[in-house]
């Protein structure tokens, strides 16, 4: 499978997803939640083995462009998200949360161009670590924002 159908498979696991979670928000009924839980976390897994496939494609850190920073971003908020809800054990933010990586990642994934050439100032070593460091602190906000909801 090449880098573009597992993206479409990131899709279509986190789409599943938000089918669970719906429906759990609607009947909640404990084997959806459960379902629904079950499929981000796979999702997730799918989303993290896409990011290190497009890292080995790009042979570094997929930071470079905007569509590459959404795609990472985009997994900080799930791990993120799966964590809060795993301490708060109720998941029904997630009809909420999962449409918003969708969308962000339906327009992340067209953007990615393993064949576009970066300037030497956006493959250096210390810009990664910039947007690194930048990602968690925006993840780190977003988390905190929902801790106290």
């Amino acid at each position: 499978m090449n880098l573009t159908g597992f993206g479409v498979a990131v899709l279509v696991v986190y789409s599943f997803s938000e089918i669970w979670y719906l429906s759990y928000f609607i009947s909640q009924k404990k084997i959806l939640q459960y379902l629904s839980s079950f499929s981000l976390s796979l999702g997730a897994l799918l989303h993290f083995i896409y990011i290190v496939l497009l890292q080995l494609d790009l042979h570094r850190l997929p930071l470079g462009t905007v569509y590459e920073v959404l795609v990472s971003a985009t997994f900080l908020f799930v791990l993120l998200y799966l964590f809060l809800e795993f301490y708060i054990k109720e998941n029904s933010m997630g009809v909420i949360i999962v449409p918003m990586i969708l969308f962000l990642l339906a327009i992340a994934l067209p953007g990615i161009d393993t064949d576009k050439t970066l300037a030497p100032q956006l493959a250096g070593l210390s810009f990664q670590i910039h947007v690194v460091f930048m990602l968690l602190a925006y993840s780190g906000f977003t988390k905190i924002g929902r801790a106290h909801v």
